[in-house]
């Protein structure tokens, strides 16, 4: 596991991630910069001017409440990028290190924008229903972690073995070797976390856990 990650972390600086990482990071920024343009704007133009100046205090706090939403919600965000960059980036993983391997099998623009789409309200409901948890302190915390663990590990997991198998063969794989999965998704969750870090995450994930269905999957 521990090369697997290096190895993942050394794609991430290699030339040929370098155009995934820019386009993930760029898009990225550009939708946490028009979150925090366009929440404040709406907030200090509903029309509800109780006091003077009230817009534009609707509008800083609907503003600090964006950035720490959006903190919080890095993860579904990180989730909705799996789906559009996962064939890009399995791309490179397999044509650098698993060159004699069969090559995977793109889904459609679509299919992959829908999975993403579907895969960030997945994780996106799960984080809301989890929110009160976080008043619970550490263990509200460590609850967070371990359910979105789950997620990301499976869904990142069975993004990339679809490539290559049916969703049979992905689910039988995947509890063969769910401890392992659990394990990635676990780290992917903590660095989802890290400021500055988790803007790297959904190219990192996407390869190790390429990197893992291919060390789990021999005969891929």
């Amino acid at each position: 596991m521990i090369d697997t990650i290096s190895t993942s972390i050394s794609d991430l600086m290699s030339k040929p991630f370098r155009s995934v990482v820019l386009k993930s990071l760029g898009l990225t920024i550009i939708l946490l910069a028009a979150a925090l343009f366009a929440i404040p704007l709406m907030a200090a133009n509903t029309g509800f001017s109780p006091f003077p100046y009230s817009d534009v205090i609707f509008a800083w706090i609907a503003g600090i409440g964006t950035f720490f939403a959006m903190s919080y919600l890095i993860v579904p965000i990180t989730a909705l990028f799996a789906g559009l960059f996962l064939d890009q980036i399995a791309d490179v993983v397999e044509k650098q290190h698993y060159p004699h391997r069969p090559k995977g099998v793109a889904m459609p623009f679509a299919s992959s924008l829908w999975v993403g789409v579907k895969f960030t309200l997945i994780v996106l409901v799960s984080n809301i229903v989890l929110l009160p948890f976080i008043f619970l302190g550490g263990l509200g915390l460590v609850l967070i972690y371990l359910v979105n663990g789950y997620l990301l590990g499976r869904e990142y997991f069975e993004l990339a073995a679809l490539r290559h198998h049916n969703v049979e063969d992905v689910k039988h794989l995947r509890a063969q070797n769910q401890m392992l999965i659990y394990g990635a998704g676990l780290l992917i969750a903590f660095c989802a976390t890290i400021p500055y870090l988790n803007l790297f995450v959904p190219v990192f994930a996407t390869s190790l856990l390429v990197h893992i269905y291919h060390k789990t999957a021999p005969n891929a």
